[in-house]
């Protein structure tokens, strides 16, 4: 459903999955099509803001699936972003910058 214009449709958690406003509802995006990784430094999306939108937050991170255990039976999912990344209150497209240079993965998530 995020993928749709329409706004009030975006929604993440179900009932009672976050308690007291935390959880650790995530969308996830695979980057690359092939078996390959691919280098991502930065990711943007539009969350609408508080208190309006189904899908908006205040606090997250991206995650990444660890180089090398795309085919692990276990995956091993590293944060990518800094400590309290927070989006702004406002619509549009928000742009966020990962660690470093970037990070060779296959899948993302937005926690």
């Amino acid at each position: 459903a995020c993928l749709e214009d329409n706004e009030t449709s975006w929604w993440l958690s179900g009932s009672g999955t976050m308690v007291l406003g935390c959880g650790e509802e995530y969308v996830q995006f695979q980057v690359c099509t092939s078996s390959r990784v691919c280098r991502v430094k930065a990711i943007s999306i539009s969350i609408p803001p508080m208190p309006y939108g189904p899908l908006s937050v205040k606090d997250f991170r991206v995650d990444v699936l660890q180089e090398g255990n795309e085919c692990s039976k276990t995956k091993v999912w590293i944060t990518a972003t800094p400590p309290n990344c927070q989006v702004q209150n406002m619509r549009g497209m928000q742009r966020f910058t990962l660690n470093g240079d970037g990070v060779d993965t296959q899948q993302i998530r937005l926690v």
